[in-house]
This record gives C-alpha cells, sequence and structure tokens, in this order.
C-alpha cells in the first residue's frame, strides 16, 4: 500500500519548485535530445531484411493474400503467415512510388514515434531532465535491434502500452485502458511480438491483485488482458496469427538476434545501468514498491537475458519502472504536464525527422553493402530460374529481380534446418557446398559478396560475369577451362 500512495504523490506534485529560467533551460535540452536521437537513425538502407519486407509488402499489394502458399520460392516448407503486413505495404509503396530514400526515411519515423510515445509515458512518472536520462538509456538498450525493419514498432507498442496500463492505475482512470485493446490490434497488423501487450497487462493486473485493491475496480482490467489477447485474431490473418511464433521457434537456433546478447555489448550494459537504478531507487525510497512493477521488472529481465531483440524491449519496462523511485529522491517536485509539452516534444521528433531526412539526401546512396541496380546480366534469364545465393543476398534478389528465386532469403522460418544449414556452409565457403546448393536447387548462377568466403569458393571454378563492387555474378553451366 505504500507504494500505491508514493505512486500517487509523484503523479500529484506539481511545478512549484522549478524555477522558470531552468525549466525553461530542461525544456530546450530536452528539445535537442529528442531530436538528435531520432537523427541519429538517419542511414542508407544497409539490412538485407528491409528487401525481403519490401518484396512481400508487393506481394501482398497485389494478391491480399495474408496466410497460405509462399508465392516467392518454391523451396519453402511451411505456409507463409504474413504477420507484419501493415508496415511490409509500406514499406513497398515507399520504395516503389517514391524511391528508396523515402524508403529509408521510414527508420527515423518509426523511431521518431518510439521515442516520443516513450518520452511522453516517461513524463506522467518524473520530471523533464529525469525522463531524458532514462529515455537516452533506453534507447541505448534498443540501438542494437534499430534498423529498418517493422521490429522498431514493438518498441512504440510496448511504450503505448506500459504507459496506458500504468498511469490508469495512477489516474483511476479505467476508461483509459481500453485503449490498450485497439493499440495492439495495430501492433499485430505490425509485429509478432505483439503478444507482449497481454503478457504486460497480465504483470499489472495480478500485481493490482496481490497489493489487495477491490475485485470490483479488477474486473475491467481482467477483461482488457482478456481482449487485447483475443483482438490479435481479428486482424486480416485471423487466428493463424498465433501459429507465426511457432514458425520461428524451430529455426531460432539460426537466428543471431534470437540468442542471448553478450554481457559486454552495449545495448546490454545499458540494460544494467536501468536495472541498478531501479534497485537503488527502491533501496533508497525505504519502501515497497507496487508489486506490479516488481512483476514488470522481474519480466524485464527475463526478456533481456533471452534474446538480443528483446534486450530494448526490457529496457523501455525498465525505464518507465525506474521512473517512479528515482523522481522520488530528487529534490524539486515534477514539473506540471501540458498540452504545450505534447506540442513541443512532438515537434523535437519532427524536426530530428526533417533532420535526418536531410542526412539521408546527401548520401551518395541511400543503399549501402548491396547494389542499388540490378544485374545487366540477369535480365535475359528466363523468369522463375533459381539463383543460388548467401543467406543475405537471398533477400536483395527478392527485392531487384522479382522475377527469379533465389535459393534462401531472409524469412528464415520458412525453411527447413536442414536447408538453412546448406545455406551458411556455403555462406562460409565450405568446399563441395556449392556443388550440393547447386544439386539441390538447380541453380545455373550465382549471386555473392564479393570479396566473401562464398566468392573465393567460387573463384576456384567459375568465372564472374558481372560485378559492381558489393556483388557478384557467376555463371555456374560454365565452369573454367581445365577444371
Amino acid at each position: 500500500m505504500g507504494g500505491q500512495r508514493g505512486l500517487r504523490n509523484v503523479r500529484l506534485s506539481c511545478g512549484v519548485d522549478v524555477r522558470p529560467g531552468t525549466a525553461t533551460l530542461s525544456r530546450v535540452l530536452v528539445f535537442l535530445t529528442l531530436g538528435f536521437l531520432v537523427a541519429r537513425t538517419a542511414a542508407p538502407v544497409r539490412d538485407a531484411d528491409t528487401f525481403w519486407h519490401v518484396a512481400a509488402g508487393r506481394q501482398t499489394l497485389t494478391d491480399w493474400t495474408f496466410v497460405g502458399p509462399d508465392p516467392l520460392s518454391p523451396f519453402t516448407a511451411g505456409p507463409w503467415i504474413r504477420h507484419q503486413w501493415l508496415p511490409e505495404t509500406v514499406f513497398a509503396t515507399l520504395q516503389d512510388r517514391v524511391g528508396t530514400g523515402a524508403l529509408a526515411l521510414a527508420l527515423p519515423v518509426m523511431a521518431a514515434a518510439t521515442i516520443w510515445v516513450l518520452y511522453l509515458v516517461l513524463r506522467q512518472f518524473s520530471g523533464v531532465l529525469l525522463a531524458a536520462l532514462l529515455l537516452a538509456l533506453a534507447f541505448l538498450t534498443m540501438s542494437g535491434s534499430i534498423s529498418l525493419r517493422p521490429q522498431v514498432l514493438s518498441f512504440a507498442g510496448t511504450a503505448g502500452v506500459l504507459g496506458l496500463w500504468l498511469t490508469s492505475r495512477a489516474d483511476n482512470s479505467p476508461r483509459r485502458l481500453w485503449w490498450v485493446v485497439p493499440v495492439t490490434w495495430l501492433w499485430a497488423c505490425c509485429h509478432g511480438l505483439w503478444l507482449l501487450s497481454p503478457v504486460i497487462g497480465a504483470a499489472v493486473l495480478v500485481g493490482w491483485a496481490v497489493d489487495r485493491r477491490s475485485i470490483r475496480a479488477l474486473g475491467p482490467a481482467a477483461l482488457v488482458v482478456v481482449a487485447s489477447f483475443l483482438v490479435g485474431l481479428l486482424t486480416p490473418v485471423g487466428p493463424q496469427l498465433l501459429l507465426a511464433p511457432l514458425q520461428v521457434r524451430r529455426v531460432t537456433s539460426y537466428i543471431q538476434e534470437w540468442r542471448p546478447a553478450p554481457w559486454s555489448s552495449l545495448p546490454f550494459v545499458a540494460l544494467v545501468v536501468l536495472l541498478v537504478l531501479v534497485a537503488l531507487g527502491w533501496f533508497a525510497g525505504r519502501r515497497m514498491p507496487p508489486t506490479s512493477h516488481l512483476l514488470l521488472a522481474l519480466l524485464a529481465v527475463v526478456l533481456g537475458l533471452s534474446a538480443r531483440r528483446t534486450v530494448g524491449i526490457a529496457g523501455i519496462i525498465l525505464a518507465v519502472v525506474a521512473a517512479v523511485p528515482l523522481q522520488q529522491l530528487l529534490p524539486s517536485a515534477r514539473e506540471a504536464w501540458s498540452r504545450r509539452e505534447l506540442a513541443w516534444s512532438g515537434l523535437a521528433a519532427g524536426a530530428g525527422v526533417a533532420t535526418a531526412g536531410l542526412l539521408i539526401w546527401s548520401l551518395p546512396s541511400s543503399i549501402a553493402g548491396y547494389p542499388s541496380t540490378p544485374f545487366r546480366q540477369l535480365a535475359s534469364v528466363a523468369r522463375g530460374s533459381v539463383i543460388c545465393v548467401e543467406y543475405e543476398t537471398g533477400s536483395w534478389l527478392l527485392w531487384r529481380h522479382p522475377a527469379l528465386v533465389p535459393s534462401v532469403d531472409g524469412r528464415t522460418e520458412l525453411y527447413s534446418p536442414a536447408q538453412l544449414e546448406l545455406a551458411l556452409r556455403f555462406t562460409d565457403g565450405v568446399p563441395g557446398s556449392d556443388e550440393l546448393l547447386r544439386q539441390a536447387t538447380g541453380c545455373r548462377h550465382a549471386v555473392v559478396h564479393t570479396g566473401g568466403a562464398a566468392s573465393a569458393l567460387l573463384d576456384q571454378r567459375y568465372a564472374r560475369v558481372e560485378t559492381d563492387g558489393e556483388l557478384s555474378l557467376y555463371d555456374l553451366s560454365s565452369p573454367k577451362s581445365g577444371r
């Protein structure tokens, strides 16, 4: 009960102890911080997964099919569940109607949404400067997973759902809590981590029950938890949305981001700092925190230790949980929240997007690590021909040569472990893997990274017919003479 009173005290504190000059300086610093964090994400398209997401979006815009056989490859082993269809169709529209520069700008836009939403949530429990500090630390935990993929939207979804649950408790506003349902539906149309929404809700609900909140008050909250799960089944994908995590589960050992994060990595170190701040805030405050906060912190620890891609989710949760006890330790009260701050913080995020746009526009190319144009020699290859590729170059081929079929691509969950193992052996240049791949797929050409292990393997027997410095094209039907 003491934790609940402390939470209400933080929520009711106003800006009487904050001098006008100090408040102005704080807001200027926060404006610059938000803008800088957003602009920091400006970069050319370099993540190979971006390419297959664009190809997936194109396919969805063509057939509006969300579950069924894979039309992009005959080698995939299971049904294609397009659970990220909404951002993928946006990516494809930006690429095909505006250009690669607009596609690259999608990352700062998604980052701006995440940073702004998280800042708004943190400000409900902490002052301006503390919110900025916690925001920066949370951004560091996300930094290992911020790339041009729908996953970034799960960061925004986590912040939004968490904020709705905790602010509804502090304000005693059950009506606000129902906003969790449409937010979860939108999240479920964007990324598979939407299932964290009912998990977060369940953690808060159990905490309320342990803290002896009235049964009458728990009823609507329990309905929100159930509804936030069921609403995910009402997306265009339907109930089969629940099968998507099962597809990934059987091949997680082949996906680097599903492995635990190295303890020395910057995101994990930032996560540890946030965890220490939470513990110090609780210890120095000398009062028992709400059980819901304890459970959320435990959830964050589990997520942080589980996989690289969930370290950022854990960082968001710990940043929000840390805001309450740390604010109580500060000598000055939390500045009052206003619509004016809502506007200028949004303007700061928008300024970051504008700056990112200028930075992307100034780049010599909006793509890094991959050719921005198709290979000329592949223009005469018959439609549907199979091209042997490395694990990542298959995604580029789907994007730039949609009429051809890569031997594998970044949609890892659709391939069998045996197919992925052979693809990785070819990528690593294991002797004989090129012949095994040719026998398994019937490919007559190969596209690999110039200077890579697969390129060195192919150079021993085949001639390069085209290269742009990043990737090289080989004709596998004509071995070098004397070989």
